[in-house]
């Protein structure tokens, strides 16, 4: 089957039709461009009104494009005093994009605060699961992907979020290969290195892991704590090719969100190499 190739928000090519909005606008490019699905970049809060939701839904079947969602950045149940905004935040984004037809939404957890890993491990784990519980309750079809983070006092290594994982039943991640090479300050690159990643998730957490996956993808530019910003491939040390690679042979399926400043220009190499 393969992976499904898209871009982290609306292609910078789009132009609005008569009657489009952005967003409509921006479904549609993927669909010229050949690309498979778009993100919603609801990082700086949902932008979407229910009414709106439902009207990208119809376009989005339309046009057969696949849709994900990021949910905003300032989420962090790591923090006591944020943790039940940080819930209402997004069990909102998940009724929205409910609404929009969004197959799973990825999310930053937390931040480590004044707490160490356990005690952060355990509030993160605890509000997830209560996400879980509403997204059961009500019947949903997205899902809620906690995200590998690329910064090194970020919750969010892949270790951390296996281990939610097996302690969380149906709970899936967002795996984000150049936040994971960022977080190692470079040690975890190329085919060996992202092999490496996709051997333990399919030993970890078996074979389905990697037959539905929620993936991101950018160039990245790294300093002592990990991420300091977004780079298009030509401009990194992130070896694309070589995660692209590991992608193929290891038979890996699901969907891959390009987040390079470029967008569409970087999402099409890779869809090139996907293919």
């Amino acid at each position: 089957m393969g992976f499904l190739v898209g871009t982290a928000g609306i292609p910078h090519s789009t132009f609005q039709g008569d009657g489009e909005d952005m967003t409509s606008a921006g479904i549609r490019t993927i669909k010229e461009l050949k690309l498979d699905a778009m993100e919603l970049e609801f990082v700086n809060g949902v932008y979407l009104t229910p009414e709106k939701a439902q009207k990208i839904k119809d376009v989005k079947e339309r046009f057969g494009v696949v849709l994900t969602a990021h949910a905003p950045y300032f989420l962090n149940f790591g923090n006591p005093e944020k943790i039940e905004m940080s819930k209402s935040v997004l069990i909102h984004t998940l009724k929205i994009s409910e609404l929009a037809g969004v197959k799973s939404i990825a999310f930053h957890p937390a931040y480590y605060f004044k707490k160490d890993v356990n005690e952060t491990f355990g509030l993160v784990k605890q509000a997830i699961a209560e996400i879980q519980h509403f997204v059961i309750f009500n019947k949903f079809g997205v899902e809620a992907r906690p995200e590998t983070a690329g910064k090194t006092f970020q919750f969010g290594s892949i270790e951390e979020l296996i281990s939610l994982c097996k302690e969380l039943d149906g709970l899936k991640i967002c795996i984000d290969f150049a936040h994971i090479y960022s977080r190692s300050r470079g040690q975890i690159n190329g085919y060996d290195g992202f092999m490496r990643i996709l051997e333990t998730i399919w030993r970890e957490l078996g074979d389905s892991a990697l037959k539905d996956m929620h993936c991101h993808v950018e160039g990245i530019q790294f300093g002592k704590t990990g991420e300091v910003k977004h780079l298009n491939f030509s401009e990194s040390g992130f070896d694309f090719k070589g995660l692209a690679k590991a992608l193929v042979e290891s038979k890996a399926d699901g969907i891959i969100i390009c987040e390079s400043p470029s967008l569409e220009s970087d999402a099409l190499l890779l869809k090139e190499l996907l293919s």
